[in-house]
């Protein structure tokens, strides 16, 4: 089989969307390499099927590969999940990852309740999988600000002593 190796950013849970996002390629031996543009056969591909479906061009794109400039969460590569689609592979971030991306996006947004924080509660992460993606979070934004918007959506999910337990 000749294979494409792309990392999504897509995942188990199943929610309606407009579009996936791609993280990178995914190397022979493991690692995510940032891609800063589609190889052409896939993005060939991805025109056919936009036409055929009326999508837009944009509807698998690399607007997460910003994620690759610090390090993912520890265990991402672990956790990549393959499906085969024809010649292309994809391997779908795991749950937990995709709970450390959305909280971010969430936390980035807020307090817009955006699809970001709608896909959180579609994924229904536990508390420690909520407190532990914080956590990771706060490892690519360090900032005061940053912390105090997190804490609202930590709030906002149900983590009542967000406050307390964050830095923990």
């Amino acid at each position: 089989m000749s294979e494409v190796p792309i990392s999504c950013c897509a995942g188990s849970f199943r929610a309606p969307t407009k579009d996936a996002d791609l993280l990178g390629a995914r190397s022979p031996t493991g690692p995510i390499i940032r891609l800063d543009e589609l190889p052409a056969p896939l993005a060939a591909a991805i025109r056919d099927v936009a036409l055929t479906y009326g999508l837009s061009e944009q509807w698998l794109n690399l607007g997460p590969r910003a994620l690759l400039e610090l390090p993912l969460p520890e265990g991402f590569e672990d956790r990549l999940d393959p499906e085969d689609y024809g010649a292309l592979r994809v391997w779908f971030a795991g749950t937990f990852d995709l709970v450390c991306f959305k909280l971010w996006a969430a936390a980035d947004h807020w307090p817009s309740i955006d699809r970001h924080f709608n896909d959180l509660l579609a994924i229904g992460p536990t508390r420690d999988e909520l407190l532990d993606a914080a956590r990771w979070t706060r490892g690519r934004d360090p900032s005061p600000g940053y912390r105090s918007l997190l804490v609202a959506v930590l709030l906002r999910l149900g983590i009542e002593d967000a406050e307390d337990v964050l830095d923990a």
